[in-house]
């Protein structure tokens, strides 16, 4: 190709060849190679000079060209038929995709304080449905007294109706006894938009009604109906960086509760990656002895699969 390029430059050069029979068999040459071994951009590229050179050639040129981009497009509608087909033959437990991450702490010294945060998510995507797995442990000891035990496991389903627009579902479980409750369990539903969605950039939003019940620390109970609100941001900043902002509130008459967690992601090799998160979560009227706002910075090693 990088010849190709070096021929019709000089060909350029030298306009009065293209005039002649064998000038105009050599535009039409270049052009073919480019077809027959070339990328879409190196093709485009030599058309586009050929066009110039030898415009006695125009509609042969541009009948090879058209032929070339309805192959083109021939085979990416194959390509997309296989895939829809592969998708809809697929089994309950195959085309997830995921990651794990990892985290560890000990300090000794004037504190002996141990931490371990890890972490799990699962996503299956389909035709028009989607599914999402998520699991969070978080662990710390500090002088041999427990202070902080969380756990979070939950499960998300979308159904896509258009190609922003989407339903959706959530069944969520918390654990988390510094917060005041022994138990929390919220399920919710409603609708969702793709606000953006390009390459490199997605923004998301959700809402919905929810239902949730908290077993607290004191053995009582409460449950309520509310509002779900949820933001979700990946900006890929570069090929090795990535910004994640995930945003949610349940919204009720008595305690509201606002989540907020923002990662930034480091990429060390194809499959291994570092992230930096801070948590924060904030209760407009916890249980009696838990504080409003509860935060959590983590680092852990990602692992992609």
């Amino acid at each position: 190709m990088r010849i190709a390029m070096l021929i019709l430059v000089a060909g350029l050069a030298s306009p009065g060849l293209a005039q002649e029979p064998a000038g105009r068999d050599l535009v039409l040459e270049l052009v073919e190679e480019a077809i027959a071994t070339g990328t879409p951009e190196e093709v485009a590229t030599i058309v586009k000079y050929a066009r110039r050179t030898a415009p006695d050639s125009i509609a042969e040129i541009d009948e090879a060209y058209r032929s070339y981009q309805a192959r083109l497009a021939a085979e990416a509608e194959r390509a997309r038929t296989a895939e829809r087909q592969a998708i809809r033959q697929a089994g309950m437990f195959e085309n997830w995709t995921g990651e794990g991450q990892i985290g560890a702490s000990r300090a000794t010294g004037n504190a002996d304080v141990v931490g371990l945060t890890a972490g799990l998510e699962l996503v299956r995507d389909g035709l028009q449905w989607s599914h999402s797995l998520n699991a969070q442990a978080d662990y710390q000891r500090s002088d041999g007294d427990l202070t902080r035990e969380r756990y979070l496991l939950a499960y998300e389903p979308r159904y896509d109706l258009t190609e922003r627009g989407f339903l959706f579902g959530l069944a969520q479980y918390e654990k988390n006894r510094f917060q005041g409750f022994d138990s929390r369990y919220s399920v919710s539903g409603g609708v969702g938009y793709r606000i953006v969605d390009r390459d490199g950039l997605t923004l998301l939003a959700t809402t919905g009604p929810a239902y949730r019940r908290s077993d607290l620390t004191d053995g009582t109970f409460e449950d309520s109906f509310a509002l779900r609100y949820s933001a979700d941001l990946d900006w890929q900043i570069s090929d090795t960086l990535k910004l994640t902002e995930d945003a949610n509130a349940f919204v009720q008459s008595d305690n509201s509760t606002f989540v907020s967690t923002t990662g930034l992601t480091a990429t060390l090799d194809d499959n291994l990656s570092a992230r930096l998160a801070y948590r924060v979560e904030y209760d407009t009227q916890p249980p009696l002895g838990a504080d409003t706002t509860d935060t959590l910075t983590r680092f852990t090693l990602v692992y992609g699969f």
